[in-house]
């Protein structure tokens, strides 16, 4: 077995008003990263930020296709909506409700799965 070591994101060290929030990386369709920098969230898709004008706070991302991704709010605070399918142009292809206190999200070939604090599972 051989192990490769490949950076594929860096933070500047003297960047301290920046933190990673969530990330997902394919080989296939490279990374998709949330990040929170002067108190304000940005997607990083493949090295292009995204400004967002949604609602979000600590989300997770994970990557749907090579052209698709999605972003979920863990907590809904009243919100009809809290997982959101983008293209990687940024821009909102569809929206569900996925339950509030969300703890993980995971895509498979047919299904978003959603697990929350009360170990319900919503399948979208």
């Amino acid at each position: 077995m051989r192990i490769v070591e490949t950076t594929i994101f860096t933070i500047e060290p003297d960047d301290n008003c920046l933190n990673i929030i969530d990330a997902d990386y394919k080989d296939e369709y490279g990374l998709v990263l949330v990040q929170k920098r002067h108190n304000k969230f940005e997607l990083i898709v493949n090295g292009t930020t995204l400004y967002t004008r949604l609602k979000i706070n600590y989300p997770f991302v994970r990557w749907i296709d090579d052209k698709h991704f999605l972003i979920m709010n863990p907590r809904t605070k009243g919100e009809k909506h809290n997982l959101f399918i983008m293209n990687i142009d940024g821009e909102v292809r569809r929206s569900f409700y996925c339950g509030d206190a969300v703890q993980d999200v995971a895509v498979s070939k047919e299904e978003i799965w959603c697990r929350n604090i009360n170990r319900r599972v919503s399948i979208v």
